[in-house]
């Protein structure tokens, strides 16, 4: 389990970014027409796109509930996959690269029960299929991403680095195990759960392995699932530019959203603070009017990101707080 300490460390250095970029981004787009144009702002479809992220979460969460039934003959419980989800995002919040969230998921799920091993194949399957979502629309992507890469050719530049970095390590973890548990030994960090996850390595490759070959109804319900919620949470950039009163070609508007996530998924920065703007910013002002351009972007990363950071926030610091509570009666 995290240590309350870091997770404070984290959240200030997050809170510190995403303010000060809020305040960047408002001092740079902000005019006199920014007050007109939020006067105007349309409530219903903001209202929409707050109800598409609740959307979002609880097919994520129904999706963790199928996997798990899939990998170990066991459903996790609803409230369960919520914590997953929600508390994951706040320590991928909180942490550098966004990685704070996989042992926050699996402690969560081995107090279901679930070894590690378990835990962690339910974790890199939701990783997978939000991968084969991707794939999806990428086709669609490609015609895009040749004129907008130019635009954002730093971190799209990093974002490929990145990926290939984790194709890799999948390729390691599947085909070539002994090499996975030889990192996982060496991480200096959460040394004691990549020590028990080098010991889970061979669970965690016979569970993936099954899963995909053995369990085809759960496989196509939480592909279903995945499908759906990644559709709601890629539905809001365009629902907010319909608030905003502001006409845009709605699928474009949707694949550049997505084109965002995937460049700034592995950004150095907690919660990819400051480069997920400025790409939303660069990529999106040929359809914004500067003056409310962000705001635009401000509304965006509130609703596909604070929403379930603040979320995640109520559900991990009560974790860890029951954690602590814990260890102190046990001394």
């Amino acid at each position: 389990m995290v240590e309350r300490d870091k997770i404070i460390r984290g959240l200030r250095a997050f809170l510190f970014l995403s303010i000060l970029t809020a305040v960047v981004i408002m001092a740079v787009t902000g005019k006199k027409e920014t007050i007109e144009g939020l006067k105007k702002m349309h409530v219903f479809f903001v209202a929409i796109a707050f109800i598409f992220w609740i959307l979002y979460v609880l097919f994520d969460s129904f999706k963790i509930s199928v996997l798990g039934k899939g990998i170990s003959g066991k459903s996790v419980p609803l409230k369960r996959s919520l914590e997953v989800i929600l508390g994951g995002h706040f320590l991928a919040a909180v942490t550098p690269f966004q990685t704070g969230g996989f042992p926050l998921q699996i402690y969560l799920l081995t107090r279901e029960g679930l070894s590690i091993g378990k835990g962690a194949s339910i974790v890199l399957m939701r990783s997978f299929l939000f991968g084969v979502f991707l794939l999806i629309f990428f086709p669609f992507l490609l015609p895009l991403a040749g004129r907008e890469i130019k635009e954002i050719s730093i971190i799209s530049s990093y974002a490929f680095f990145a990926y290939a970095f984790v194709l890799f390590f999948l390729f390691l973890l599947l085909f070539k195990p002994q090499a996975i548990k030889t990192i996982f030994l060496k991480i200096p960090f959460g040394k004691k759960l990549f020590k028990k996850l080098a010991e889970e390595v061979d669970e965690l490759r016979r569970s993936l392995f099954f899963f995909i070959t053995q369990s085809r109804k759960e496989l196509g319900i939480a592909f279903i699932f995945n499908f759906l919620g990644y559709l709601f949470y890629f539905s809001i950039a365009p629902l907010i530019l319909l608030g905003l009163g502001i006409k845009a070609p709605i699928f474009t508007v949707f694949l550049l959203q997505i084109f965002v996530v995937m460049v700034t998924f592995f950004f150095p920065t907690p919660g990819a603070s400051g480069a997920a703007e400025g790409a939303f910013l660069a990529l999106f002002s040929r359809f914004c009017p500067f003056h409310m351009l962000g705001v635009y972007t401000l509304l965006w990363r509130f609703f596909t990101f604070y929403t379930s950071t603040i979320a995640g926030g109520i559900v991990t610091l009560k974790l860890v707080g029951v954690n602590d509570a814990g260890h102190k009666r046990k001394d």
